[in-house]
């Protein structure tokens, strides 16, 4: 896929298409780990669905990789904090990520089992 700018220009764009795209409140602007947990739910579906766009359409690997990043970053941090999403997670009852480099679908599920160990 051609990228015009850096893998961060084009991540951007590719979350400013998503916006735009499903019609939803946006994408939140601000550091997840200061996210509530609903505002942590609406960026998991934004970062889940432009990750799962950008695999599916070839992106560039520096950019599916700036977006797995930050889809991973959120995940953690909502494993860590919802227990209903935790659960979901652990129970196979969420929307998996296309494996992708060197995170399988089965690492989010460790991911979470983690989460719930700490808890």
């Amino acid at each position: 896929m051609f990228n015009f700018g850096s893998p961060e220009q084009s991540a951007a764009l590719r979350k400013d298409q998503a916006v735009a795209m499903a019609g939803g409140p946006g994408i939140i602007e601000k550091d997840a780990t200061e996210m509530t947990t609903a505002e942590l739910k609406q960026a998991i579906t934004y970062d889940y669905m432009i990750l799962r766009e950008a695999i599916k359409d070839g992106e560039d690997d520096a950019v599916v990789q700036l977006l797995q990043d930050t889809y991973l970053n959120t995940f953690k941090i909502l494993c860590s904090v919802d227990q209903v999403f935790r659960s979901a997670v652990i129970e196979g009852n969420h929307s998996k990520v296309p494996d992708y480099g060197n995170i399988k679908a089965a690492d989010y599920r460790a991911i979470a089992i983690a989460a719930n160990s700490e808890s």
